[in-house]
C-alpha cells in the first residue's frame, strides 16, 4: 500500500498540471490563508489572464524564461503584470511548499516596466477644493461624505462601513478597522482594511462632527418615520431603511455635482488625493501624512511630494 500510494504521489507531481494546482490551492490554502475579496479576486485574475495560457501545461515543464516573456509582452499596465506575477508565484509558492515542484518558476521572471513617467495622482487644487467645500457645508448626507472624505482622507469604502460605535464625538475623532466592497454581480460585503496600518484613528473638524451630528438626529427621524421597516444596523451612512449605503451612490452623485458646477472631472477617490495632496501643500510632514491615510509605507505617500517638490526646483531657477 505504501509503494502504491508513493508511486501515485510521485505520479502525481510529475504529470500535475497547472490548473490542478490552483484548484488544490483554493481548497486547501486560500480558505485559510487569503482575504475573501483577496480570493475573489485572484481567481478572477487567473481565469481571465493565466489559466488560459497555462492551465493545461504541466507545472515541472513551466520555465522562468518564458514566464518572463509572458510577463514582459502582455499588452497591460505594469502595475496589473505585477499583479498577475504575484498570484501566479502565491500558487508556485504553494506547489513548492506542498512538495509538488522544486522551486519557483516566477522567481527571477522578469514583467513589464513602465518606461515613461510615472501617471501623476489625479486631485483638485487648493482653490476648487475650497470650491467644493462651500458648495457642500451645507448639512446633507451626500455633503457630509464629501466633507468626511476631503478633511479625513478615507477610502470611500471605509467611510461607508463607519459605524455610530466607531466615532468619539467629545474627542472629534474616528476610528478606522473596517471597509466595504462589492464583487461584480453579488451583494455589498464588509472585509477588514487593506493592510494592517489601515487600522488607524483620524481626527475630524468640528465642522464634520456637526454635521455627523446633524446625520444621527435625521436617522432617528427616519427610523420614527420607516412603518417598522427600519434595520439597526449601526452604519453611519445608510439608506432610507438602515441598510449600508451603496458604494455607487456617492460617487454618481459626485460626478454629478462636478459636472454642475464646473469642477475637475475626479473619481471619488481623487478626492483622497486631494487630502494628501493638501496636507503636503500645507507644510504637514510625509510621516503624518503616512498615517492619516494609513499607507503601508512612505514610498506611496512620496507621491504626493512630487508635484510640490517640481514647484519648489522651478522657483529655485527663476
Amino acid at each position: 500500500d505504501f509503494q502504491r500510494e508513493y508511486k501515485y504521489s510521485q505520479d502525481l507531481e510529475e504529470h500535475m498540471r497547472f490548473n490542478e494546482l490552483v484548484e488544490i490551492y483554493f481548497r486547501d490554502f486560500a480558505p485559510n490563508e487569503l482575504k475573501p475579496v483577496t480570493r475573489y479576486n485572484y481567481e478572477k485574475d487567473l481565469a481571465i489572464h493565466i489559466t488560459p495560457i497555462f492551465g493545461n501545461r504541466k507545472i515541472m515543464s513551466i520555465k522562468t524564461s518564458e514566464l518572463t516573456t509572458f510577463f514582459t509582452h502582455m499588452d497591460l499596465s505594469s502595475e496589473t503584470t505585477r499583479k498577475l506575477r504575484t498570484i501566479m508565484s502565491s500558487v508556485m509558492n504553494f506547489g513548492v511548499k506542498q512538495g509538488y515542484i522544486p522551486k519557483n518558476p516566477c522567481h527571477g521572471a522578469l514583467y513589464k516596466k513602465e518606461t515613461a513617467k510615472a501617471k501623476k495622482i489625479k486631485y483638485l487644487d487648493d482653490k476648487q477644493s475650497r470650491k467644493l467645500m462651500e458648495l457642500t457645508s451645507e448639512y446633507s448626507i451626500f455633503n457630509t461624505i464629501i466633507q468626511m472624505l476631503l478633511f479625513t482622507g478615507l477610502r470611500i469604502g471605509e467611510c461607508l462601513c463607519l459605524e455610530w460605535d466607531d466615532i468619539d464625538f467629545d474627542n472629534q475623532v474616528i476610528t478606522i478597522s473596517r471597509s466595504v466592497y462589492k464583487p461584480k454581480g453579488e451583494e455589498q460585503r464588509i472585509k477588514s482594511t487593506k493592510s494592517v496600518s489601515s487600522n488607524r484613528t483620524v481626527y475630524i473638524p468640528e465642522s464634520c462632527a456637526r454635521m455627523l451630528y446633524e446625520l444621527k438626529i435625521q436617522q432617528a427621524s427616519d427610523k420614527r418615520h420607516s412603518q417598522g421597516l427600519w434595520v439597526d444596523t449601526g452604519f453611519v451612512f445608510t439608506d432610507k431603511y438602515g441598510k449600508n449605503m451603496s458604494l455607487y451612490a456617492p460617487t454618481r452623485i459626485c460626478a454629478e455635482v462636478q459636472a454642475k458646477y464646473g469642477l475637475r472631472h475626479l473619481k471619488l477617490h481623487g478626492l483622497r488625493h486631494t487630502c494628501g495632496s493638501l496636507m503636503v501643500e500645507h507644510g504637514v510632514d510625509p510621516e503624518t501624512v503616512k498615517t492619516v491615510l494609513g499607507h503601508e509605507s512612505l514610498k506611496t505617500t512620496n507621491r504626493y511630494l512630487h508635484p510640490y517638490a517640481e514647484s519648489m526646483k522651478e522657483a529655485s531657477q527663476k
